[in-house]
């Protein structure tokens, strides 16, 4: 789902960060963006981005990628982001082997933070980079405020009913504070907000910084109900 792209060329940031943050809609519980070089924001022309959320079949979690698939073909033809970009630009991708991001931040698609890697291996920390000083987290800091009503517009239109119904065992959250990307381990592990009952945040620091986007919207959102399983029908 494609809603708005933000490319940076101002002052203040160094020239060779020519990027586009794409908006991908919804997904664990916030509103979701990817980083783009900017010669590949021409993969919206032809196709829609969104958000997907892959979750762990050996219980360690889940990730939020960004997915891509061409609107005449469907979905059923479409591909995580980084392949896409890794086959242009780098070759094929071998038997055995997946493209993974080397600062840990799955929708930070710029081709110099993707590597290829062997499958066996679970999680790709290639720097120990403190994630507040990455690019994605300074990119999505510039997105203005407005970004979160946006995402309960989005959300309400995917899932319009009053109290939203979610199997317990299968939601993951990722922290609301829009830049920080750490993702739950096992579902409800994150602290929930007070008030709303909704949002989640993986430290206070984060519940703490998130307040400006959130505060205008915290008492408008409808409770989650959580269940063991789907209401008979």
């Amino acid at each position: 789902m494609k809603f708005e792209v933000k490319s940076d060329e101002s002052p203040g940031w160094n020239s060779n960060f020519m990027f586009g943050l794409v908006i991908l809609g919804p997904a664990a519980g916030k509103l979701k963006y990817t980083l783009l070089d900017k010669q590949d924001i021409d993969l919206l022309q032809s196709n829609v981005l969104e958000a997907c959320v892959e979750v762990d079949r050996n219980g360690l979690g889940a990730q939020v990628f960004a997915f891509c698939y061409d609107i005449k073909r469907g979905k059923q033809y479409g591909r995580y982001i980084q392949e896409i970009l890794w086959e242009k630009y780098c070759g094929g991708i071998a038997p055995g082997f997946k493209v993974v991001h080397k600062n840990g931040i799955t929708v930070d698609n710029r081709v110099e933070n993707l590597v290829l890697c062997s499958k066996d291996i679970n999680h790709y920390q290639y720097t120990n980079e403190n994630p507040e000083d990455s690019l994605y987290w300074a990119a999505v800091l510039e997105m203005p405020h407005e970004a979160e009503p946006l995402y309960m517009q989005i959300d309400q239109i995917d899932m319009p009913h009053e109290k939203l119904y979610m199997l317990e065992e299968e939601r993951y959250y990722e922290c609301h504070y829009p830049p920080c990307s750490r993702m739950e381990q096992y579902p409800q592990e994150f602290s929930i907000c007070g008030v709303c009952r909704v949002t989640r945040y993986c430290s206070s620091a984060c519940q703490t910084k998130d307040w400006t986007w959130h505060k205008p919207v915290c008492n408008q959102r409808p409770g989650r109900v959580l269940i063991k399983s789907y209401p008979d029908r």
